[in-house]
């Protein structure tokens, strides 16, 4: 893998994370009013230190993600697929076989590499799930 293809997957990774996060947060603020305020008093920081890890590409350390999944509520799930045997998805807990069908947010989560998987674009009823990281329980 050259430099610029590293640097480009690490980019791509901050992007998800940030985008995943964007998401529960804009959910929670149609739904309940949800603010940076709010993430911010139920992580123990300052509102301008949340605002400014949203208006950047952020550099978050794997502490500061568990964080801001804890202060949202949401749990995480940590998946590796093999790019030389698609029907390999490692997992904490071992390897699993991949489900039949995907989205297209999981094309663009392979971080430049095309997915091996059908898309069910054409399949609205499909839940569109996106899984990286699983807090213990």
């Amino acid at each position: 893998m050259t430099h610029d293809n590293r640097v480009y997957d690490r980019q791509m990774l901050r992007s998800a994370f940030q985008s995943l996060f964007w998401n529960v947060i804009l959910t929670r603020k149609r739904q309940n009013g949800f603010n940076f305020k709010a993430l911010a008093d139920k992580l123990g920081i300052n509102k301008s230190y949340v605002s400014r890890s949203f208006s950047s590409p952020p550099n978050w350390q794997i502490d500061k993600v568990a964080d801001m999944s804890e202060a949202l509520g949401v749990d995480l799930i940590i998946e590796a697929r093999d790019r030389k045997n698609p029907n390999v998805i490692y997992t904490p807990s071992g390897i699993r076989q991949p489900a039949t069908t995907s989205t297209s947010l999981d094309k663009m989560l392979t971080f430049g590499r095309p997915s091996p998987v059908t898309s069910t674009d054409s399949q609205p009823d499909q839940p569109k799930v996106v899984t990286m990281i699983k807090r213990a329980a």
